[in-house]
């Protein structure tokens, strides 16, 4: 008999079918596939805040290409830092090789 995978934990909460979360002795534990991937202490926002953007990143090719058409409308403006000459450059870091 063939496995079917992902497989979460009886306690987990499905976020979609391939990301699941779930929290046991203090530790807050982000699952992709069923393969643990993130995990933070509860009630650590900072490190919440970091693991759900990283997921919201790898999400939204479409999020990706709006924040690139921003920077290139920022750039435009030419913006000098306050207090100082230099002229404020804007760029994503992201991959943006995927499909939109």
């Amino acid at each position: 008999m063939q496995l079917l995978l992902p497989i979460f934990p009886n306690d987990a909460t499905l976020i979609n079918e391939s990301v699941g979360v779930y929290e046991r002795d203090g530790i807050v534990q982000y699952l992709v596939n069923g393969l643990p991937v993130y995990s933070h202490a509860k009630g650590e926002n900072d490190a919440f805040r970091f693991i759900t953007s990283n997921f919201i990143h790898q999400s939204a090719a479409r999020y990706n290409y709006a924040a690139t058409e921003l920077t290139k409308i920022l750039n435009q403006t030419e913006t000098i830092f306050p207090g100082t000459d230099l002229k404020m450059i804007f760029e994503i870091t992201a991959d943006l090789n995927c499909a939109r």
